[in-house]
């Protein structure tokens, strides 16, 4: 049967057997009760095959029980046989039988005559299986489950079928939500099936919608919303469901209901008359004339659950999020649209009856006010999410509201967790939701670049530097605050202020690492990967010239260069902080090798800002530029050998300054006393800048070390090789470096290139150690 169903399932031509087949089918039912009824301690095999228990038709389908009632069995204690395994609990035959079932009502339901199969009937017998009581005889053997996993496969079989199924919806979802209330607090797999039918019911209401001439021009396929789609009455029992699905302990379970909401979110729209908007809500209930009303809890349920325990269940809420405010912004901009055409249709009209009265003079000041009070209080978070730039910026709020790893609470589910899992949850929403506009075409997400990097923007650096305490705050310290050495000394508390720090919470120095990471993956996996070449070429330009703007030149000896000439865009532009130069940093790598020679335009730009970068003060920036200088080579290993032979080249003379500047800075340092002025000013305010000065070479000779180690790891995988030029200047500026440490004065002021001389000469060693021997024995 499986073969030819298969075969006809292709053609979609009718059947005629497929009534017959389907009678045949149906005993199955009969026979797995039978077998889990008649399978205790006082049954044997013979009282199971009974011709008054089982029908003749369920014993032709077994020849190998029928061989077995020959036979005679003594009814020992002692000689006790296998139970037998109901059918229907037997996940494979289980699975045939309903696909078979489902076939034959597809294929049988436009047959004429007494072949025809009613879809009608056979739904009603269905629904009726699964209302039987779980502890009955007749629901035994798996039949409830299996009636449910058919109606389920009707709903999403073929158009025609969902069309006949979807004016039983309340129905099928009152059969379902009883399923899921009679499943126990066990096993999941009965309430996982009841939700997964539940969600195909609603692809079914959907399917017919588009398929309806009626509503087809408001309902399309591509579309967001799809309002007028579930009654009213089905719209509320899908939110007792989705309320009572979310509670289940098992994730089995939750995550089909993240699911099922994320499919209920464009139907739950309604379609409200003007005057009952008008009235402010006729019924009396809070929002009841919103039509964002429904949709507005369906979307406080998934921001709810966006932390859940689960991280299945937690991404799968982030989606149903993403979706519901996708729904929000396309209604949002619905309305703006229609507006637009009634002020256009106003204008031609004439304004003589203007000075007429209008339909709600009779409301009081106080009524409107209230109503209008109602409304924002219950579409909060869809009323602010009415356009796609405002769902962007709206979910990169609440990424920073949220707080970091220790600050941040539950969001309110049942199995929520609060901390870094909230944060992961508005991202990945944040991510979803650029995907879905993406796929849509509607929005150029090269506008959302700008929005998406205030993830990690004032904000979210304010809370850092809140957490990092005062000691790590000197943007001029050479260990930044994106990787911390390691616990600041803090001051004593005096004893008049500790009272208030009784119930502070501990800080998390992971906190900025999770943020910009999160910030990274959505634009690598909202934005870059969703557009096309000349877009992403697009984007990094756009990186390349704010990273441009908000790092200082740097000169030829490593120190302070010469201020570049900025044009007019560039000084519009807003500045990145260093969060968000490491994002941006870590976009263009990724861009740099998935363009490949498509992106050698943008080389001649990139190269000097990525120079400038490699003395930026944090510790994170520098890291991320020299990964950026890797990730160059990879795509042009000329570019990249060219840049370590000018990097070498570059360490004499920077290393001459560095050595200069500390003679002058202990100096000045060893004679000089703490004196104060008036205001509590110092008096060496010139040693302050020939420190900061010299902090600023080190860096230098820092981030060129980085990033000479990062593209020695990758010359060895590139076309070429490595030069003889390079490990000849490279030993020659280990040895340079390693000679600084027996300079104590040196090494007190300037303790950090002694220690990159042998972070150098350790990496670039296991990196090409063949390469040294082979030197040093030719040596």
């Amino acid at each position: 049967m499986g073969i030819s169903f298969s075969q006809k399932k292709k053609t979609n031509e009718p059947f005629n057997a497929a009534r017959s087949i389907l009678a045949v089918l149906m005993k199955l039912l009969e026979a797995s009760s039978a077998v889990a009824t008649g399978g205790g301690d006082n049954m044997n095999s013979t009282d199971i095959l009974d011709p008054t228990t089982m029908s003749k038709v369920v014993k032709s389908l077994s020849p190998h029980l029928q061989q077995k009632q020959r036979k005679h069995i003594p009814n020992n204690k002692n000689n006790k046989q296998h139970k037998q395994l109901p059918p229907l609990l037997s996940t494979p035959l289980r699975n045939i039988w309903v696909e078979c079932i489902s076939l034959c009502l597809a294929l049988g339901c436009s047959l004429p005559g007494n072949l025809r199969t009613d879809v009608n009937s056979i739904l009603g017998k269905l629904m009726e299986i699964t209302n039987w009581n779980p502890k009955s005889k007749h629901a035994a053997g798996g039949v409830r489950l299996a009636t449910l996993q058919v109606l389920g496969q009707v709903c999403i079989l073929n158009t025609d079928l969902a069309k006949r199924a979807a004016p039983y919806s309340w129905e099928i979802l009152q059969c379902c939500h009883k399923g899921l209330l009679s499943g126990g607090a066990g096993e999941p797999g009965y309430r996982a099936a009841c939700v997964k039918t539940a969600c195909r019911l609603l692809v079914a209401c959907r399917r017919a919608a588009n398929s309806a001439p009626s509503i087809s021009n408001n309902v399309s396929g591509e579309s967001f919303t799809a309002p007028g789609v579930l009654e009213e009455k089905v719209a509320m029992e899908v939110m007792k469901f989705m309320k009572r699905a979310t509670q289940d302990k098992y994730p089995e379970v939750r995550i089909s209901a993240a699911v099922f909401a994320g499919l209920a979110a464009p139907m739950l729209i309604r379609i409200v008359p003007v005057s009952r908007s008008q009235r402010g809500g006729g019924s009396g209930r809070d929002g009841d004339a919103n039509p964002l009303s429904w949709l507005e809890d369906i979307t406080q349920l998934a921001m709810r659950n966006i932390d859940d325990e689960s991280a299945g269940v937690a991404t799968a809420w982030s989606a149903a999020l993403a979706r519901c405010l996708c729904a929000s912004a396309e209604h949002g901009a619905s309305l703006r649209s229609a507006q637009s055409e009634e002020q256009a249709s106003n204008r031609s009209v004439d304004v003589d009856d203007e000075a007429g009265p209008s339909s709600v003079d009779g409301i009081g000041v106080a009524a409107k006010f209230k109503a209008f009070s109602d409304s924002r209080r219950v579409v909060a978070a869809t009323t602010s999410c009415s356009s796609i730039p405002a769902t962007i910026a709206y979910l990169t709020s609440q990424f920073v509201k949220t707080g970091g790893e220790t600050t941040s609470t539950r969001c309110g589910g049942s199995h929520s967790i609060g901390g870094r899992a909230s944060r992961i949850g508005y991202a990945d929403a944040l991510t979803e939701f650029l995907r879905l506009q993406a796929a849509k075409g509607d929005f150029s997400l090269v506008e959302a670049l700008g929005p998406v990097l205030e993830m990690v923007g004032a904000s979210f650096e304010k809370q850092i530097r809140k957490k990092e305490g005062s000691s790590l705050i000197n943007q001029m310290d050479f260990y930044a605050p994106s990787s911390p050495r390691g616990d600041s000394p803090q001051k004593k508390p005096q004893s008049s202020t500790m009272f208030l720090q009784r119930n502070t919470k501990a800080n998390s120095t992971a906190d900025s690492s999770i943020g910009r990471m999160l910030a990274s993956n959505v634009v690598r996996c909202g934005i870059s990967e969703n557009l096309s070449e000349l877009s992403q070429l697009m984007i990094l330009r756009a990186l390349i010239s704010a990273c441009r703007s908000s790092v200082d030149p740097t000169s030829a000896d490593g120190g302070t260069g010469s201020l570049r000439p900025a044009n007019d865009s560039e000084m519009e532009r807003k500045q990145l902080n260093r969060h968000q130069l490491q994002v941006a940093l870590i976009e263009i790598s990724h861009l740099v090798v998935g363009l490949g020679e498509a992106g050698a335009s943008s080389l001649e730009d990139l190269m000097p800002v990525l120079r400038d970068c490699l003395s930026y003060p944090d510790h994170g920036v520098r890291h991320e530029a020299a990964a950026v200088y890797a990730a160059t080579a990879q795509a042009f290993p000329s570019e990249g050998r060219v840049f370590v032979i000018e990097s070498l080249g570059t360490f004499s003379c920077n290393l001459d300054a560095i050595q200069s500047l500390a003679s002058k800075v202990a100096s000045t340092s060893s004679t000089s006393s703490p004196r104060l002025r008036r205001f509590g000013r110092s008096n060496n305010e010139s040693n302050d800048a020939q420190a900061d000065e010299l902090m600023k070479h080190q860096s230098t000779l820092h981030g060129n070390a980085l990033a000479v180690s990062l593209l020695m790891h990758e010359f060895p995988h590139v076309i070429g090789g490595v030069a003889t030029v390079i490990v000849s200047k490279v030993f020659d500026i280990i040895g340079k470096l390693l000679q600084c440490q027996f300079n104590d004065s040196f090494v007190k002021v300037c303790h950090i290139v002694c220690f990159t001389a042998h972070f150098i000469f350790f990496i670039i060693y296991t990196s090409q150690h063949s390469i040294f021997s082979a030197y040093f024995f030719f040596s």
